[in-house]
Protein backbone atom coordinates (compact mmCIF):
# COMPACT_ATOMS: atom_id res chain seq x y z
CA UNK A 1 0.00 0.00 0.00
CA UNK A 2 1.54 3.68 -1.11
CA UNK A 3 1.36 6.40 1.02
CA UNK A 4 -0.83 8.00 -1.32
CA UNK A 5 -3.49 4.88 -0.60
CA UNK A 6 -3.02 5.38 3.02
CA UNK A 7 -4.92 8.44 2.86
CA UNK A 8 -7.58 7.69 0.50
CA UNK A 9 -11.21 9.89 0.67
CA UNK A 10 -12.39 6.13 2.46
CA UNK A 11 -9.78 6.31 4.75
CA UNK A 12 -10.56 9.81 5.61
CA UNK A 13 -14.43 8.76 6.32
CA UNK A 14 -13.94 5.61 7.99
CA UNK A 15 -11.36 7.30 10.77
CA UNK A 16 -14.30 10.28 11.16
CA UNK A 17 -16.79 7.58 11.64
CA UNK A 18 -14.99 6.09 14.55
CA UNK A 19 -14.23 9.12 16.32
CA UNK A 20 -17.75 10.07 15.98
CA UNK A 21 -18.65 6.91 17.41
CA UNK A 22 -16.65 7.15 20.06
CA UNK A 23 -18.23 10.34 20.35
CA UNK A 24 -21.54 8.53 20.81
CA UNK A 25 -20.31 5.79 23.08
CA UNK A 26 -19.04 9.03 25.17
CA UNK A 27 -22.42 10.92 25.63
CA UNK A 28 -23.82 7.07 26.01
CA UNK A 29 -22.50 6.74 29.64
CA UNK A 30 -24.19 9.97 30.79
CA UNK A 31 -20.84 11.42 32.34
CA UNK A 32 -23.04 14.71 33.62
CA UNK A 33 -22.30 14.49 37.32
CA UNK A 34 -20.73 17.01 39.42
CA UNK A 35 -18.32 14.76 41.01
CA UNK A 36 -14.36 14.00 40.75
CA UNK A 37 -13.46 10.69 38.73
CA UNK A 38 -10.21 8.49 40.75
CA UNK A 39 -7.53 10.73 40.73
CA UNK A 40 -8.31 13.38 38.86
CA UNK A 41 -9.65 15.39 41.52
CA UNK A 42 -5.96 16.35 42.16
CA UNK A 43 -5.65 17.86 38.12
CA UNK A 44 -8.99 19.54 38.85
CA UNK A 45 -7.56 21.39 41.45
CA UNK A 46 -4.19 22.05 39.73
CA UNK A 47 -6.34 23.71 37.20
CA UNK A 48 -8.22 25.57 39.47
CA UNK A 49 -5.04 26.68 41.47
CA UNK A 50 -3.30 27.84 37.62
CA UNK A 51 -6.51 30.39 37.35
CA UNK A 52 -6.33 32.11 40.89
CA UNK A 53 -2.45 31.81 40.47
CA UNK A 54 -0.99 31.66 37.21
CA UNK A 55 1.34 28.64 38.06
CA UNK A 56 1.05 25.00 37.63
CA UNK A 57 1.91 23.64 41.28
CA UNK A 58 1.31 20.28 42.64
CA UNK A 59 -0.69 19.22 45.86
CA UNK A 60 -0.91 15.18 46.16
CA UNK A 61 1.75 13.26 45.17
CA UNK A 62 1.43 13.77 41.49
CA UNK A 63 3.55 11.73 38.92
CA UNK A 64 2.64 13.37 35.77
CA UNK A 65 3.84 16.95 35.11
CA UNK A 66 0.55 17.79 33.26
CA UNK A 67 1.59 20.81 32.20
CA UNK A 68 -0.19 21.21 28.73
CA UNK A 69 -3.68 19.53 29.91
CA UNK A 70 -3.79 22.42 32.43
CA UNK A 71 -4.48 24.85 30.37
CA UNK A 72 -6.07 23.15 28.05
CA UNK A 73 -8.46 22.65 31.36
CA UNK A 74 -8.47 25.95 32.37
CA UNK A 75 -9.21 27.13 28.62
CA UNK A 76 -12.78 24.99 29.45
CA UNK A 77 -12.83 26.52 32.34
CA UNK A 78 -12.66 30.21 31.43
CA UNK A 79 -15.55 29.13 28.34
CA UNK A 80 -18.06 27.13 30.91
CA UNK A 81 -16.97 27.82 34.71
CA UNK A 82 -15.57 25.70 36.67
CA UNK A 83 -17.10 22.19 37.27
CA UNK A 84 -15.67 18.28 37.03
CA UNK A 85 -18.22 18.34 34.25
CA UNK A 86 -16.82 20.51 32.40
CA UNK A 87 -13.09 19.09 32.53
CA UNK A 88 -14.32 16.11 31.48
CA UNK A 89 -15.72 17.11 28.31
CA UNK A 90 -12.57 18.78 27.74
CA UNK A 91 -11.36 15.03 27.31
CA UNK A 92 -13.72 14.28 24.39
CA UNK A 93 -12.02 15.84 21.86
CA UNK A 94 -8.76 13.61 22.86
CA UNK A 95 -10.66 10.89 23.06
CA UNK A 96 -12.28 11.44 19.34
CA UNK A 97 -8.63 12.11 17.93
CA UNK A 98 -7.72 8.88 19.48
CA UNK A 99 -10.15 6.63 17.41
CA UNK A 100 -9.71 8.84 14.30
CA UNK A 101 -5.42 7.92 14.75
CA UNK A 102 -5.79 4.73 15.92
CA UNK A 103 -7.51 3.93 12.83
CA UNK A 104 -5.20 5.99 10.29
CA UNK A 105 -2.34 4.13 12.10
CA UNK A 106 -3.62 0.81 11.70
CA UNK A 107 -4.02 1.63 7.85
CA UNK A 108 -0.36 2.90 7.28
CA UNK A 109 0.83 -0.59 8.59
CA UNK A 110 -1.37 -2.17 5.95
CA UNK A 111 -4.02 -3.61 7.78
CA UNK A 112 -7.16 -3.96 5.62
CA UNK A 113 -10.08 -1.12 6.22
CA UNK A 114 -12.46 -4.05 8.27
CA UNK A 115 -9.52 -4.60 10.82
CA UNK A 116 -8.71 -1.01 11.06
CA UNK A 117 -12.21 -0.48 12.24
CA UNK A 118 -11.98 -3.63 14.18
CA UNK A 119 -8.92 -2.69 16.32
CA UNK A 120 -10.70 1.38 16.67
CA UNK A 121 -13.63 -0.02 18.19
CA UNK A 122 -11.50 -2.55 20.44
CA UNK A 123 -10.00 0.79 21.74
CA UNK A 124 -12.49 2.97 21.66
CA UNK A 125 -15.00 0.60 22.95
CA UNK A 126 -12.57 -0.39 25.85
CA UNK A 127 -13.05 -1.22 29.23
CA UNK A 128 -9.72 0.42 30.13
CA UNK A 129 -10.21 3.80 27.52
CA UNK A 130 -13.85 4.41 27.79
CA UNK A 131 -13.89 5.24 31.86
CA UNK A 132 -10.98 7.02 31.51
CA UNK A 133 -12.17 8.79 28.17
CA UNK A 134 -15.17 10.13 30.86
CA UNK A 135 -12.87 12.10 32.77
CA UNK A 136 -9.81 14.48 33.38
CA UNK A 137 -7.26 11.86 33.96
CA UNK A 138 -3.99 12.50 31.95
CA UNK A 139 -4.07 8.76 30.29
CA UNK A 140 -6.21 9.68 26.71
CA UNK A 141 -4.62 13.17 26.49
CA UNK A 142 -1.44 11.63 27.00
CA UNK A 143 -2.26 8.20 24.40
CA UNK A 144 -3.68 10.98 21.54
CA UNK A 145 -0.31 12.54 22.05
CA UNK A 146 1.47 9.29 21.64
CA UNK A 147 -0.49 8.22 18.55
CA UNK A 148 -0.33 11.68 16.89
CA UNK A 149 3.21 11.54 17.05
CA UNK A 150 3.87 7.77 15.64
CA UNK A 151 1.49 8.53 12.73
CA UNK A 152 3.27 11.47 11.62
CA UNK A 153 6.72 9.99 11.83
CA UNK A 154 5.11 7.00 9.80
CA UNK A 155 4.73 9.35 7.30
CA UNK A 156 7.82 10.89 7.50
CA UNK A 157 9.50 7.79 6.81
CA UNK A 158 7.37 7.23 3.60
CA UNK A 159 6.69 10.42 1.80
CA UNK A 160 8.25 11.20 -1.23
CA UNK A 161 8.08 15.04 -0.95
CA UNK A 162 10.23 17.10 0.81
CA UNK A 163 7.93 18.96 2.10
CA UNK A 164 5.73 16.70 3.50
CA UNK A 165 8.23 14.85 5.26
CA UNK A 166 9.48 18.47 7.03
CA UNK A 167 5.76 19.14 8.02
CA UNK A 168 5.36 15.51 9.17
CA UNK A 169 8.59 15.82 11.23
CA UNK A 170 7.03 19.04 12.83
CA UNK A 171 4.10 17.22 13.51
CA UNK A 172 5.65 14.36 15.14
CA UNK A 173 8.34 16.64 17.26
CA UNK A 174 5.32 18.74 18.34
CA UNK A 175 3.15 16.44 19.55
CA UNK A 176 5.68 14.58 21.36
CA UNK A 177 6.73 18.00 23.04
CA UNK A 178 3.44 19.37 24.19
CA UNK A 179 2.58 15.74 24.45
CA UNK A 180 5.59 15.22 27.28
CA UNK A 181 5.11 18.28 29.20
CA UNK A 182 1.34 16.50 30.46
CA UNK A 183 2.70 12.83 30.78
CA UNK A 184 6.57 12.26 30.66
CA UNK A 185 6.00 8.89 28.54
CA UNK A 186 5.35 10.66 25.13
CA UNK A 187 8.83 11.52 25.13
CA UNK A 188 9.24 8.11 24.29
CA UNK A 189 8.12 8.18 20.99
CA UNK A 190 10.11 11.55 19.05
CA UNK A 191 13.09 9.90 21.37
CA UNK A 192 13.12 7.09 19.46
CA UNK A 193 10.84 7.08 16.00
CA UNK A 194 12.45 10.57 15.24
CA UNK A 195 15.76 9.15 15.54
CA UNK A 196 14.95 6.46 13.59
CA UNK A 197 13.56 8.56 10.84
CA UNK A 198 16.61 10.69 10.54
CA UNK A 199 18.79 7.47 10.07
CA UNK A 200 16.44 5.99 7.09
CA UNK A 201 16.73 9.81 5.39
CA UNK A 202 20.06 10.84 6.41
CA UNK A 203 21.14 11.37 3.19
CA UNK A 204 19.07 14.09 3.02
CA UNK A 205 20.42 16.90 4.54
CA UNK A 206 16.94 19.34 5.54
CA UNK A 207 15.53 16.26 7.00
CA UNK A 208 18.68 15.31 8.97
CA UNK A 209 18.89 18.75 9.96
CA UNK A 210 15.23 18.82 10.70
CA UNK A 211 15.33 15.40 13.14
CA UNK A 212 18.56 16.50 15.12
CA UNK A 213 16.66 19.86 15.70
CA UNK A 214 13.49 17.99 17.08
CA UNK A 215 15.84 15.30 19.03
CA UNK A 216 17.52 18.26 20.75
CA UNK A 217 14.28 20.65 21.68
CA UNK A 218 12.42 17.09 22.73
CA UNK A 219 15.73 16.18 24.87
CA UNK A 220 16.10 19.42 25.86
CA UNK A 221 12.89 19.93 27.21
CA UNK A 222 12.46 16.22 28.82
CA UNK A 223 15.85 16.81 30.64
CA UNK A 224 14.47 20.87 31.95
CA UNK A 225 11.16 19.36 33.08
CA UNK A 226 12.73 16.70 35.06
CA UNK A 227 14.59 19.25 36.60
CA UNK A 228 11.77 21.67 37.94
CA UNK A 229 9.75 18.39 38.21
CA UNK A 230 11.30 16.67 41.09
CA UNK A 231 12.21 20.16 42.85
CA UNK A 232 8.46 21.03 43.16
CA UNK A 233 6.80 20.49 46.06
CA UNK A 234 4.27 17.60 46.53
CA UNK A 235 5.17 15.43 43.85
CA UNK A 236 6.25 12.12 43.87
CA UNK A 237 10.07 11.88 45.53
CA UNK A 238 11.56 10.13 42.73
CA UNK A 239 14.66 7.43 43.92
CA UNK A 240 17.69 7.88 42.68
CA UNK A 241 19.13 5.70 39.75
CA UNK A 242 21.20 2.73 41.81
CA UNK A 243 18.94 3.11 44.74
CA UNK A 244 15.57 1.84 42.16
CA UNK A 245 18.16 -0.67 40.67
CA UNK A 246 19.07 -2.06 44.05
CA UNK A 247 15.30 -2.54 45.14
CA UNK A 248 14.53 -4.04 41.75
CA UNK A 249 17.03 -6.74 42.73
CA UNK A 250 16.36 -7.03 46.28
CA UNK A 251 12.32 -7.04 45.55
CA UNK A 252 12.66 -8.71 42.34
CA UNK A 253 9.72 -11.11 43.08
CA UNK A 254 7.57 -8.16 43.62
CA UNK A 255 9.10 -6.47 40.67
CA UNK A 256 8.00 -9.39 38.53
CA UNK A 257 4.43 -9.87 39.98
CA UNK A 258 3.82 -6.37 38.80
CA UNK A 259 5.26 -6.40 35.20
CA UNK A 260 2.89 -9.67 35.02
CA UNK A 261 0.12 -8.02 36.57
CA UNK A 262 0.48 -5.64 33.11
CA UNK A 263 1.54 -8.09 30.49
CA UNK A 264 -2.55 -10.09 31.82
CA UNK A 265 -4.03 -7.08 31.95
CA UNK A 266 -2.79 -6.10 28.53
CA UNK A 267 -3.63 -9.22 26.90
CA UNK A 268 -6.97 -9.29 28.87
CA UNK A 269 -7.62 -5.95 26.87
CA UNK A 270 -6.86 -7.03 23.33
CA UNK A 271 -8.68 -10.64 23.90
CA UNK A 272 -10.90 -10.03 20.92
CA UNK A 273 -7.63 -9.14 18.29
CA UNK A 274 -6.07 -12.02 20.03
CA UNK A 275 -8.70 -14.69 18.77
CA UNK A 276 -7.48 -15.19 15.07
CA UNK A 277 -3.93 -15.01 15.54
CA UNK A 278 -4.13 -17.81 18.42
CA UNK A 279 -5.47 -20.23 15.81
CA UNK A 280 -2.77 -19.96 13.54
CA UNK A 281 -0.47 -20.17 16.29
CA UNK A 282 -1.82 -23.15 17.33
CA UNK A 283 -1.58 -24.47 14.35
CA UNK A 284 2.23 -23.89 13.16
CA UNK A 285 2.94 -25.55 17.00
CA UNK A 286 0.81 -28.91 16.02
CA UNK A 287 2.81 -28.54 12.28
CA UNK A 288 6.41 -28.08 14.40
CA UNK A 289 5.55 -30.08 17.52
CA UNK A 290 8.60 -32.39 17.24
CA UNK A 291 10.84 -29.21 15.64
CA UNK A 292 12.23 -26.14 17.68
CA UNK A 293 8.86 -24.62 17.82
CA UNK A 294 7.64 -27.60 19.88
CA UNK A 295 10.51 -27.75 21.83
CA UNK A 296 10.18 -23.48 22.27
CA UNK A 297 6.33 -24.41 23.44
CA UNK A 298 6.91 -26.83 25.95
CA UNK A 299 9.79 -24.32 27.32
CA UNK A 300 7.15 -21.75 27.64
CA UNK A 301 4.56 -23.56 29.39
CA UNK A 302 7.24 -24.54 31.87
CA UNK A 303 7.43 -21.33 32.57
CA UNK A 304 4.23 -20.41 32.63
CA UNK A 305 3.63 -23.06 35.15
CA UNK A 306 6.39 -22.18 37.35
CA UNK A 307 4.93 -18.59 37.68
CA UNK A 308 1.94 -19.57 38.27
CA UNK A 309 2.68 -22.02 41.07
CA UNK A 310 5.02 -18.52 42.14
CA UNK A 311 2.04 -16.40 42.10
CA UNK A 312 -1.25 -18.22 42.63
CA UNK A 313 -3.52 -14.94 41.90
CA UNK A 314 -2.79 -14.76 38.08
CA UNK A 315 -5.27 -17.54 37.70
CA UNK A 316 -7.80 -15.19 38.95
CA UNK A 317 -8.38 -11.59 37.29
CA UNK A 318 -8.04 -8.84 37.65
CA UNK A 319 -4.46 -8.37 38.26
CA UNK A 320 -3.91 -4.97 39.03
CA UNK A 321 -6.14 -2.43 40.58
CA UNK A 322 -7.38 0.64 39.11
CA UNK A 323 -10.07 0.83 36.26
CA UNK A 324 -11.09 -2.91 35.01
CA UNK A 325 -12.42 -4.60 38.11
CA UNK A 326 -14.41 -7.10 38.63
CA UNK A 327 -17.21 -4.73 40.61
CA UNK A 328 -17.15 -2.47 37.15
CA UNK A 329 -15.30 0.32 36.18
CA UNK A 330 -12.47 1.15 38.63
CA UNK A 331 -12.23 -1.18 41.67
CA UNK A 332 -13.97 -0.70 44.61
CA UNK A 333 -12.31 2.78 46.74
CA UNK A 334 -15.04 4.92 45.82
CA UNK A 335 -17.17 4.37 48.79
CA UNK A 336 -16.16 2.63 52.46
CA UNK A 337 -17.61 -1.01 52.21
CA UNK A 338 -17.98 -3.01 49.11
CA UNK A 339 -19.69 -2.67 46.03
CA UNK A 340 -21.82 -5.49 44.89
CA UNK A 341 -19.58 -7.85 42.16
CA UNK A 342 -20.53 -7.52 38.53
CA UNK A 343 -17.81 -10.45 37.09
CA UNK A 344 -18.77 -13.95 38.96
CA UNK A 345 -15.97 -15.64 39.97
CA UNK A 346 -16.43 -18.41 37.03
CA UNK A 347 -15.85 -15.96 34.70
CA UNK A 348 -12.77 -14.48 35.95
CA UNK A 349 -11.69 -17.36 36.21
CA UNK A 350 -12.44 -18.57 32.95
CA UNK A 351 -11.00 -15.08 31.33
CA UNK A 352 -7.76 -15.50 33.69
CA UNK A 353 -7.44 -19.11 32.07
CA UNK A 354 -8.02 -17.56 28.09
CA UNK A 355 -5.54 -14.97 28.56
CA UNK A 356 -2.65 -17.13 30.71
CA UNK A 357 -3.28 -19.84 27.39
CA UNK A 358 -2.88 -16.88 24.62
CA UNK A 359 0.06 -15.25 26.88
CA UNK A 360 1.47 -18.81 26.33
CA UNK A 361 1.39 -18.79 22.59
CA UNK A 362 2.63 -15.35 22.52
CA UNK A 363 5.56 -16.09 24.53
CA UNK A 364 6.32 -18.88 22.00
CA UNK A 365 5.66 -17.26 19.04
CA UNK A 366 7.90 -14.14 20.20
CA UNK A 367 11.16 -16.59 21.14
CA UNK A 368 11.00 -18.39 17.86
CA UNK A 369 11.11 -15.87 15.62
CA UNK A 370 13.93 -14.63 18.32
CA UNK A 371 15.34 -17.83 17.24
CA UNK A 372 15.70 -18.12 13.87
CA UNK A 373 18.68 -18.38 11.81
CA UNK A 374 20.29 -14.75 10.85
CA UNK A 375 18.96 -12.86 13.65
CA UNK A 376 21.22 -9.83 12.54
CA UNK A 377 19.98 -9.47 9.30
CA UNK A 378 16.40 -10.05 10.11
CA UNK A 379 16.35 -7.42 12.24
CA UNK A 380 18.17 -5.00 10.28
CA UNK A 381 15.47 -5.43 7.72
CA UNK A 382 12.70 -5.26 10.25
CA UNK A 383 14.23 -1.73 11.36
CA UNK A 384 14.89 -0.64 7.33
CA UNK A 385 11.91 -1.68 5.39
CA UNK A 386 12.22 -1.69 1.67
CA UNK A 387 9.14 0.72 1.52
CA UNK A 388 10.30 2.80 4.53
CA UNK A 389 6.80 1.98 6.31
CA UNK A 390 8.09 2.11 9.86
CA UNK A 391 4.96 1.92 11.73
CA UNK A 392 5.52 -1.48 13.24
CA UNK A 393 8.90 -0.89 14.49
CA UNK A 394 7.83 2.55 15.91
CA UNK A 395 5.13 0.85 17.99
CA UNK A 396 8.12 -1.98 19.02
CA UNK A 397 10.49 0.55 19.82
CA UNK A 398 7.74 2.55 21.90
CA UNK A 399 6.63 -0.67 23.82
CA UNK A 400 10.05 -1.98 24.19
CA UNK A 401 10.91 1.54 26.29
CA UNK A 402 7.90 2.04 27.74
CA UNK A 403 8.11 -1.69 29.45
CA UNK A 404 11.52 -1.10 30.40
CA UNK A 405 10.21 2.09 32.59
CA UNK A 406 8.00 -0.31 33.75
CA UNK A 407 10.81 -2.66 35.02
CA UNK A 408 12.04 -0.09 36.59
CA UNK A 409 9.30 1.73 38.34
CA UNK A 410 7.71 -2.09 39.41
CA UNK A 411 9.68 -1.89 42.80
CA UNK A 412 8.14 1.21 44.10
CA UNK A 413 4.60 -0.35 43.05
CA UNK A 414 3.30 2.18 41.09
CA UNK A 415 1.99 0.39 38.24
CA UNK A 416 -2.09 0.54 37.41
CA UNK A 417 -4.15 -1.19 34.48
CA UNK A 418 -4.34 2.06 32.92
CA UNK A 419 -0.82 2.11 31.95
CA UNK A 420 -1.47 -0.68 29.66
CA UNK A 421 -3.14 2.08 27.52
CA UNK A 422 -0.56 2.70 24.55
CA UNK A 423 -0.32 -0.97 24.23
CA UNK A 424 -3.60 -1.67 23.03
CA UNK A 425 -2.94 -0.48 19.24
CA UNK A 426 0.80 -1.63 19.55
CA UNK A 427 0.19 -5.20 20.05
CA UNK A 428 -3.07 -6.06 19.02
CA UNK A 429 -1.64 -4.85 14.77
CA UNK A 430 0.78 -7.36 14.35
CA UNK A 431 -1.62 -9.58 15.96
CA UNK A 432 -4.68 -8.50 13.25
CA UNK A 433 -1.83 -8.50 10.73
CA UNK A 434 -1.23 -12.57 11.66
CA UNK A 435 -4.06 -13.86 11.00
CA UNK A 436 -4.97 -10.80 7.70
CA UNK A 437 -4.27 -13.24 4.88
CA UNK A 438 -5.90 -16.08 3.61
CA UNK A 439 -6.49 -18.93 6.61
CA UNK A 440 -8.72 -21.57 7.60
CA UNK A 441 -11.85 -21.65 8.84
CA UNK A 442 -11.69 -17.24 8.45
CA UNK A 443 -15.41 -16.35 8.71
CA UNK A 444 -15.66 -18.53 11.56
CA UNK A 445 -12.69 -17.18 13.91
CA UNK A 446 -13.91 -13.34 12.10
CA UNK A 447 -17.18 -13.91 13.15
CA UNK A 448 -16.49 -15.15 16.80
CA UNK A 449 -14.03 -11.72 17.39
CA UNK A 450 -16.61 -9.64 16.24
CA UNK A 451 -19.15 -11.11 18.46
CA UNK A 452 -16.64 -10.84 21.46
CA UNK A 453 -15.88 -7.80 20.27
CA UNK A 454 -19.50 -7.02 20.66
CA UNK A 455 -19.85 -8.57 24.11
CA UNK A 456 -16.51 -6.28 25.19
CA UNK A 457 -17.37 -3.07 24.17
CA UNK A 458 -21.47 -3.50 25.47
CA UNK A 459 -19.84 -4.43 28.98
CA UNK A 460 -17.11 -1.22 28.67
CA UNK A 461 -20.47 1.23 28.17
CA UNK A 462 -22.52 -0.58 30.95
CA UNK A 463 -19.43 -0.78 33.47
CA UNK A 464 -18.78 3.35 32.79
CA UNK A 465 -22.44 4.23 33.18
CA UNK A 466 -22.77 2.78 36.60
CA UNK A 467 -19.66 4.21 37.96
CA UNK A 468 -21.32 7.78 36.38
CA UNK A 469 -24.10 6.59 37.73
CA UNK A 470 -22.86 5.50 41.64
CA UNK A 471 -21.52 9.45 40.98
CA UNK A 472 -24.86 10.70 40.51
CA UNK A 473 -25.84 8.88 43.80
CA UNK A 474 -22.76 10.03 45.81
CA UNK A 475 -23.73 13.64 44.60
CA UNK A 476 -27.24 13.42 45.44
CA UNK A 477 -26.37 12.33 49.44
CA UNK A 478 -23.62 14.91 49.73
CA UNK A 479 -26.56 17.52 48.20
CA UNK A 480 -29.02 16.19 50.69
CA UNK A 481 -26.12 16.61 53.66
CA UNK A 482 -25.78 20.25 52.58
CA UNK A 483 -29.62 21.22 52.37
CA UNK A 484 -29.51 20.19 56.07
CA UNK A 485 -26.52 22.11 56.64
CA UNK A 486 -24.02 19.72 57.31
CA UNK A 487 -20.36 20.96 56.55
CA UNK A 488 -18.38 19.37 54.07
CA UNK A 489 -15.62 18.72 55.78
CA UNK A 490 -18.05 16.17 58.30
CA UNK A 491 -18.77 14.20 55.56
CA UNK A 492 -17.08 11.10 53.99
CA UNK A 493 -17.89 10.38 50.85
CA UNK A 494 -14.86 7.97 48.92
CA UNK A 495 -11.84 9.04 47.88
CA UNK A 496 -12.75 11.27 45.00
CA UNK A 497 -14.70 13.39 47.83
CA UNK A 498 -12.63 13.60 51.04
CA UNK A 499 -9.42 14.29 48.81
CA UNK A 500 -11.09 16.89 46.94
CA UNK A 501 -12.44 18.35 50.18
CA UNK A 502 -9.27 18.05 52.28
CA UNK A 503 -7.41 20.07 48.96
CA UNK A 504 -10.15 22.76 49.19
CA UNK A 505 -9.70 23.46 52.79
CA UNK A 506 -5.74 23.00 53.09
CA UNK A 507 -4.20 22.79 49.58
CA UNK A 508 -2.34 19.62 49.55
CA UNK A 509 -2.29 16.64 50.84
CA UNK A 510 -0.84 14.67 54.06
CA UNK A 511 0.97 11.82 52.73
CA UNK A 512 4.24 10.57 53.41
CA UNK A 513 6.85 9.82 50.36
CA UNK A 514 6.19 13.10 48.73
CA UNK A 515 8.37 16.24 48.53
CA UNK A 516 6.93 18.04 51.31
CA UNK A 517 7.77 21.10 52.62
CA UNK A 518 9.61 20.91 55.96
CA UNK A 519 6.98 20.90 58.91
CA UNK A 520 3.99 20.60 56.41
CA UNK A 521 3.88 16.59 57.05
CA UNK A 522 2.16 15.31 60.74
CA UNK A 523 2.63 12.23 60.83
CA UNK A 524 0.24 11.61 63.37
CA UNK A 525 -3.17 12.73 61.62
CA UNK A 526 -4.34 10.82 58.03
CA UNK A 527 -4.30 12.03 54.97
CA UNK A 528 -7.37 14.23 54.95
CA UNK A 529 -6.81 15.63 58.29
CA UNK A 530 -8.97 18.74 57.61
CA UNK A 531 -12.22 16.29 57.91
CA UNK A 532 -13.78 16.05 60.78
CA UNK A 533 -16.23 13.56 59.58
CA UNK A 534 -19.85 12.81 60.89
CA UNK A 535 -21.33 11.18 58.16
CA UNK A 536 -19.79 8.65 56.10
CA UNK A 537 -21.90 7.83 52.80
CA UNK A 538 -21.35 3.59 52.69
CA UNK A 539 -22.26 0.79 50.28
CA UNK A 540 -23.29 -1.28 53.54
CA UNK A 541 -23.44 -0.52 57.53
CA UNK A 542 -20.38 -0.85 59.15
CA UNK A 543 -19.35 -1.32 62.44
CA UNK A 544 -18.44 1.89 63.10
CA UNK A 545 -21.51 3.84 61.90
CA UNK A 546 -25.40 3.54 62.25
CA UNK A 547 -28.40 4.50 60.41
CA UNK A 548 -28.67 8.10 60.18
CA UNK A 549 -32.26 9.98 59.68
CA UNK A 550 -30.82 10.87 56.09
CA UNK A 551 -31.30 7.35 54.86
CA UNK A 552 -30.16 5.92 51.70
CA UNK A 553 -30.18 6.53 48.08
CA UNK A 554 -31.20 4.37 45.11
CA UNK A 555 -29.82 4.27 41.59
CA UNK A 556 -30.27 1.82 38.48
CA UNK A 557 -26.94 -0.11 37.16
CA UNK A 558 -26.87 -1.84 33.88
CA UNK A 559 -24.59 -4.66 35.58
CA UNK A 560 -26.07 -6.89 38.32
CA UNK A 561 -27.49 -6.78 40.42
CA UNK A 562 -30.00 -3.74 38.66
CA UNK A 563 -31.20 -1.80 41.57
CA UNK A 564 -28.60 -0.51 44.01
CA UNK A 565 -28.45 1.69 46.92
CA UNK A 566 -25.99 3.84 48.79
CA UNK A 567 -26.34 5.06 52.58
CA UNK A 568 -25.94 7.48 54.69
CA UNK A 569 -24.33 6.55 58.11
CA UNK A 570 -24.09 8.39 61.31
CA UNK A 571 -20.49 7.66 62.74
CA UNK A 572 -20.48 6.32 66.36
CA UNK A 573 -17.71 8.02 68.04
CA UNK A 574 -18.37 11.67 68.81
CA UNK A 575 -14.78 11.80 69.26
CA UNK A 576 -14.84 12.76 65.51
CA UNK A 577 -16.04 16.47 66.66
CA UNK A 578 -12.98 16.80 69.22
CA UNK A 579 -10.58 19.00 67.45
CA UNK A 580 -7.59 17.86 69.69
CA UNK A 581 -7.89 14.16 68.84
CA UNK A 582 -8.05 14.77 64.97
CA UNK A 583 -8.03 11.03 64.18
CA UNK A 584 -8.98 10.06 60.96
CA UNK A 585 -12.08 7.37 60.42
CA UNK A 586 -10.50 4.09 60.41
CA UNK A 587 -9.41 2.50 57.25
CA UNK A 588 -11.73 -0.23 55.74
CA UNK A 589 -9.25 -2.59 54.41
CA UNK A 590 -11.90 -4.43 52.76
CA UNK A 591 -11.47 -1.79 50.08
CA UNK A 592 -8.51 -2.91 48.91
CA UNK A 593 -9.57 -6.27 48.02
CA UNK A 594 -11.10 -8.08 44.96
CA UNK A 595 -13.13 -10.71 46.33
Amino acid sequence: MSLDASLQRSDIRNAVVCAIATTAAFFAVNPFVQMAFNDDFMYAFTVRELLRTGHVTYHCGEQAAFITQAYWGAFFVRMFGFSFVALRFSTLPWAAGCAALCYLLARSANLLPTRAIFLTVLLGFSPLFLPLATSFMSDVPALFAILMSLYAFVLAARAASIRIVLAALAVGFTAGLFGGLSRQIVWIVPLTSGLHVAWLRRRQPSVLIASIVGLLANSLAALMLVKWFFAQPYVIAEWGLNYNLRAALREWRHSQAMWLGILLTTVLLILPAAIPATWLSLKGIWRDRAGRRGAIAAGAALIVAIEISLWPDLTVEPWLGHVVSNRGALWGMELSGRRPISQPLFLREFLASVVIFITWLMLTEFADRLLRPHPIRRLSAFFQPPDNNIALPAMFLFATVYLAIFAYHAPRGYLYDRYSLPLIPCISIPLLLKSQGPIGRARILSAVAWVVLAIWSLYAIAATQDVHALAAARRQAIDRLYSAGVHDTAIACGLEYDDWTQLVHEGHMNIIGINSPPGSYNPAVGETPSLKCLYRVEFAHAPDTIPSAFGSVNYLSWLPPFHRRIYIDRFRNPAWLDPATNIPPPMDYEDFHFD
